[in-house]
């Protein structure tokens, strides 16, 4: 534990007054007491995972398992093992992030974004789905190439996350198709307003490749009419198709 910590033993002492709890980040100590003081009383032993503070202020993941005994004079005491797991969170991020982003735009996939979406809709939060698509995406892969259609689903990408609040869920979720839900959000006058900037922003970014008519149709449901993921986005999509049928460049 010193060696995880970079303390000696007496700075160890003098730091924590051994308390051990002033070792654990601050954001995980509630949980970390509950786990262990709820695991003990069931069964006598815990295992959890959390953060230690080192002596430099960097944080590093443990895997702490532990029981209860009682000492020779009687007292009730724990003792616990502790494990370096770090590279073993570190990978789970990554493989995480793999699992739920498009690497292209660095929005998430649709796997993601259903993920995240049912989350808030799991908890009846209410919200709206923008569901998006680029108009004459097709004709721009054929005039400029793949790689300004590449560029060209940066762009919105990097709109989408400059239209969007911590919280929002932002994806691209397969070709040219994209999602905005605003958790929380379902004012029409600003969800109007969001929609109409989304619109403009990608038209000005868009209109360097001038020999074709890039724009974006959007389609818009709000979680009062739906329960869960399917039925908000055949909402969206049905008002997109009505945009896209009358003359694209708009949202509904």
């Amino acid at each position: 534990m010193l060696n995880y910590l970079g303390y000696t033993y007496d700075e160890l002492v003098e730091n924590t007054g051994e308390e051990m709890q002033k070792i654990i980040a601050p954001e995980d100590w509630e949980r970390v007491e509950r786990t262990i003081y709820e695991s003990i009383e069931k069964t006598g032993e815990y295992d959890v995972q959390y953060r230690i503070i080192r002596k430099d202020g960097t944080r590093l993941w443990v895997d702490d398992k532990g029981h209860e005994i009682t000492t020779e004079d009687g007292r009730k005491a724990m003792i616990s093992v502790m494990l370096d797991i770090s590279e073993n969170i570190k990978l789970q991020d990554e493989l995480r992030k793999e699992a739920m982003e498009d690497s292209l735009t660095g929005l998430l996939n649709r796997k993601g974004a259903i993920f995240y979406i049912e989350q808030s809709l799991l908890k009846n939060h209410p919200g709206a789905m923008f569901l998006l698509d680029i108009n004459n995406f097709k004709q721009l892969n054929d005039t400029y190439g793949h790689q300004a259609g590449d560029q060209v689903l940066r762009i919105l990408g990097k709109i989408l996350k400059s239209n969007s609040r911590e919280g929002d869920v932002s994806a691209r979720i397969g070709g040219d198709e994209f999602i905005l839900f605003l958790p929380g959000c379902t004012r029409q006058d600003i969800l109007n307003k969001r929609a109409d900037r989304i619109c403009s922003d990608f038209r000005k970014t868009g209109s360097v490749y001038n020999d074709v008519e890039l724009s974006i149709s959007i389609g818009i449901a709000v979680s009062d009419d739906a329960h869960d993921f399917d039925q908000l986005f055949k909402l969206a999509d049905k008002r997109l198709y009505a945009v896209k049928k009358n003359g694209k460049d708009n949202f509904r």
